[in-house]
């Protein structure tokens, strides 16, 4: 069966009957007795094979030899599965013209052409995103960066507001002894036993354990801020239970 004998018709006007028949025009007749043929062979002897059919040849119990041929249960089976694909194949070009904006009349190749020149446009369009994610995975990096160097300073700023609002535990000598080897002194805030009027004092050692002792004693309570040689606060060595009770937003 050649192009030229398919019918001039559409994708929906085919139909298993229209196939059917279309293959059965075209298939080849038993040479005996005319019915649809289905096997192709020459008797021993003969140059000129025939067709025949299951009721006319023995398929091979005779004498010669025949291979088979598609019947046309085979012909009425292979139409219906081609009339499946092309109505699949209709559906998806359908499909395709109204996701590329194609006219119902567009051909094959101008719906082809339109899908790649769209494939170029979605693929620009990936690279673009993907230099989009890169650049957030970039950003999102630096943010964790950020993140990491808040928390640091919240962490440094805490151990300075400690630092800077002293202690109201009295140092203990070891402490005392170690800042003074340093050249270092206290810087003490109290208020006056007998007046009550806030007092603010340089202690060096001597008088830092002095006026431990009064407060250890059952005077009004100080504080202490530790200062080094060059009039820096500084950080003593803090007991830590002390560190805890002055920590910001504690007591």
């Amino acid at each position: 069966m050649t192009p030229t004998d398919v019918p001039a018709t559409t994708g929906e006007a085919l139909t298993a009957e229209t196939l059917a028949a279309m293959y059965r025009t075209a298939s080849a007749a038993c040479a005996c007795c005319g019915e649809p043929a289905t096997c192709l062979g020459a008797y021993a002897g003969a140059e000129t094979e025939q067709y025949g059919c299951d009721e006319c040849c023995g398929h091979g119990n005779e004498d010669g030899h025949c291979e088979e041929v598609g019947s046309v249960d085979t012909l009425r089976a292979n139409s219906l599965a081609l009339l499946a694909e092309v109505r699949r194949l209709t559906a998806a070009l359908d499909g395709i013209r109204d996701t590329v904006e194609l006219p119902a009349t567009a051909t094959t190749t101008e719906v082809v052409a339109a899908v790649e020149e769209r494939a170029g446009m979605l693929a620009h369009a990936v690279q673009s995103w993907k230099a989009r994610a890169s650049g957030m995975e970039a950003a999102e990096r630096e943010i964790a960066r950020l993140r990491a160097e808040l928390v640091a300073a919240r962490t440094e700023s805490s151990l300075l507001f400690n630092i800077t609002r002293g202690r109201l535990t009295p140092p203990d000598g070891a402490t005392m002894e170690a800042l003074d080897a340093a050249g270092g002194c206290w810087l003490v805030s109290y208020d006056d036993d007998e007046t009550g009027d806030p007092v603010v004092t340089i202690e060096y050692l001597a008088g830092a354990r002095d006026l431990a002792k009064r407060v250890t004693d059952g005077g009004n309570p100080a504080r202490w801020i530790a200062v080094d040689r060059f009039g820096h606060v500084v950080a003593p060595r803090e007991p830590a239970d002390d560190v805890a009770r002055d920590a910001p937003g504690v007591g």
